[in-house]
């Protein structure tokens, strides 16, 4: 009797779960004309305000 649960568990929870995560991988926008792309991490270092910066230190002894 557990396996209509199972599949509506499955259906209604997992699989989304799992479509969003692949989904977070791609540049895919609701309203855009635009195919989807690949962008891997990209959404992810947005997010999280990561960028490639390079930062240099200067000591100047005149300071």
């Amino acid at each position: 009797m557990a396996g209509p649960a199972v599949l509506l568990i499955a259906g209604f929870v997992i699989l989304p779960f799992f479509l969003a995560i692949a989904l977070s991988f791609t540049n895919q926008r609701l309203v855009s004309p635009n195919p989807t792309e690949f962008v891997g991490l990209a959404n992810y270092r947005q997010l999280l305000g990561v960028a490639k910066e390079v930062q240099h230190t200067r000591f100047d002894e005149e300071q």
